[in-house]
C-alpha cells in the first residue's frame, strides 16, 4: 500500500537511546544513526551519541541537535552518574543501547550491570561482513586464530541466544554462521529496526520523463573506499567503454572519502571527450539524495545506497564489494538479495546496454516494482526499536568484557606502534 505508515502504539517517550559510535562522519551507519535518531526524537524518545572525544559530527547531521531531546557524549566511555542523572530528569524507565562493533557492545554490556534500576537491552547491529572490530579473531596470526575463535564463539552463541545481534542485512548473519556457527530460528526477527518515512507515491511521470530526455545519466553514491567500495574504478572504466558507442550517457559520482585521489587520476586518464560528462558533485546530504536518484536512470551502488534507489523507484544495479572491477548481479528489483555480496558477480555493461535500449514501458515497470519492493520489505519485515528487546537480562561474564576489551587495547597498540614506525619512516627519508 502506497502512502505513509501507519503509526504504532508503544511508547517512546519513555525510552533513552543510546548509539555507541566513534564519529558521525557521513556514511551508511550514520546516516542509519541520524535518520533513526530523528524519527525517535518526533515520537518522544530521548537520545545519546557516545562519541569519542575528537568526535567529529558532520554538518548534515546537526540539524537535530537542537531539539532539546539529544545528548552528545565525547568520551571513552558513559558513566553511570550522567546515565542516571538523564534518566531522572527526563522520567525515564528503559534503556536501548546500540553498538557497531564488539568494543562498543562491551561497554553497553558493562553499563547493564550497574544500571540494573532499569530496563536496559543491548545490542550488537552487525553492518559489515569484514573488519577486526567486529570479527576479533582478525587481529590475530593464523597460529592463534582457530584457539581465539573458539573463545569468541562462545561469546558471540551468548549474544544470538539473547538476541542482542540485529543484522543490517542477510550476508551478515551468513558470516556470523560461517565463522561462529551460531543458530538462526525460524520466525525469529535478526534485521535491524526500522524508522517512520514519508513515503511518496511512485512517480510514473519522472519515470517517463528520464526515458525520454536525450541523456542517461548513471548515479553512483559511496564513501570513497578502495577497495571496500572499489566497484567506481570499473564502473568508470565500464562508462568510457560505453561512451564510444553512447555519447549521450552521463555518469554522476556523489560521495567523498580517503581514496578520492584514485577516483580523480583513474577519470583525468579518459580523454577529454570521455571524462567531461563525469561529473563528481562530492559529500551529499541525506535529505538531498533523493534528489540525485531522482535525476538518475539508473543507479549503480551498494548497500543502504543501492537500497535508497530501490526505495525511490530508481532502476538499480547492486555492485559487488571489495573488487576494483565493476561485477553486478541483475537489475532490482529481482536482484535486491545482493544489496551487500562478494559472490563472483557479472560484467555491467550488458546490463547497462540492456536499461539503455528498453522500452518505455518496461523501463516504468522495473521503476515500479523496484518501488514496490522495498516499500513492501520495509513494512512487513522489521521492527521498530522500541519493540528490539533481549531474550533476558543476562549480560556477558565479566571475563568475555575483559576479553573483548584486551584485544581492543592490543589493537590500539598495534596501530600506535605503525603510526610512530611511518612517522620515523618518513623524518628519515626528510
Amino acid at each position: 500500500m502506497e502512502g505513509k505508515r501507519q503509526p504504532i502504539v508503544s511508547d517512546y517517550s519513555k525510552i533513552l537511546i543510546v548509539f555507541i559510535n566513534g564519529h558521525l562522519k557521513v556514511g551508511g551507519i550514520e546516516t542509519y544513526i541520524y535518520r533513526l535518531t530523528k524519527d525517535s526524537i518526533l515520537k518522544g524518545s530521548r537520545i545519546i551519541w557516545q562519541l569519542t572525544r575528537h568526535g567529529e559530527i558532520d554538518e548534515f547531521y546537526q540539524d537535530i541537535l537542537n531539539s532539546g531531546k539529544i545528548y552528545v557524549i565525547r568520551s571513552k566511555s558513559l558513566h553511570i552518574k550522567e546515565i542516571q542523572s538523564i534518566m531522572i530528569k527526563n522520567d525515564l524507565n528503559e534503556i536501548k543501547i546500540i553498538s557497531f562493533d564488539m568494543f562498543g557492545f562491551s561497554k553497553a554490556e558493562y553499563l547493564k550491570a550497574y544500571l540494573r534500576e532499569y530496563n536496559i537491552d543491548t545490542f550488537l547491529f552487525v553492518p559489515h561482513f569484514k573488519g577486526d572490530l567486529i570479527y576479533l579473531e582478525d587481529n590475530f596470526s593464523n597460529y592463534f586464530k582457530p584457539k581465539i575463535i573458539k573463545i569468541i564463539s562462545k561469546i558471540v552463541s551468548k549474544m544470538q541466544d539473547n538476541l542482542n545481534i540485529r543484522y543490517f542485512a542477510r550476508v551478515h548473519q551468513e558470516k556470523f554462521k560461517e565463522r561462529y556457527g551460531i543458530k538462526f530460528l525460524d520466525g525469529q526477527n535478526y534485521s535491524i529496526p526500522v524508522y517512520d518515512t514519508e513515503y511518496k507515491k511512485f512517480d510514473i511521470e519522472r519515470c517517463s520523463y528520464l526515458w525520454e530526455r536525450d541523456e542517461f545519466n548513471i548515479l553512483t553514491i559511496s564513501r570513497f573506499e578502495i577497495p571496500h567500495k572499489g566497484y567506481i574504478v570499473g564502473l568508470i572504466k565500464a562508462y568510457a567503454a560505453l561512451k564510444k558507442k553512447y555519447p549521450f550517457i552521463t555518469l554522476t559520482i556523489a560521495g567523498y572519502g580517503r581514496d578520492q585521489k584514485i577516483l580523480e587520476d583513474e577519470i583525468t586518464r579518459l580523454p577529454y571527450d570521455v571524462r567531461k560528462d563525469i561529473r563528481m558533485v562530492g559529500k551529499v546530504s541525506p535529505l538531498k539524495m533523493v534528489d540525485l536518484y531522482s535525476n538518475a536512470n539508473v543507479n549503480v551502488s551498494v548497500a543502504g545506497c543501492y537500497n535508497a534507489g530501490v526505495k525511490n523507484g530508481t532502476l538499480s544495479i547492486p555492485a559487488r564489494h571489495y573488487v576494483c572491477s565493476c561485477e553486478v548481479y541483475g537489475l532490482s528489483p529481482e536482484a535486491n538479495a545482493y544489496s551487500v555480496s562478494t559472490e563472483k558477480g557479472k560484467d555491467i555493461i550488458p546490463y547497462l546496454e540492456k536499461i539503455i535500449n528498453m522500452p518505455r514501458e518496461t523501463y516504468i515497470k522495473y521503476c515500479k516494482a523496484s518501488y514496490l519492493s522495498k516499500l513492501s520489505n520495509d513494512d512487513s519485515e522489521r521492527d521498530y526499536v522500541v519493540d528490539i528487546k533481549n531474550r533476558s537480562s543476562r549480560i556477558l561474564r565479566k571475563s568475555d568484557i575483559i576479553f573483548i576489551y584486551i584485544v581492543y587495547c592490543l589493537k590500539a597498540i598495534r596501530l600506535r606502534l605503525k603510526i610512530n614506525k611511518f612517522k620515523l619512516d618518513m623524518n628519515s627519508k626528510n
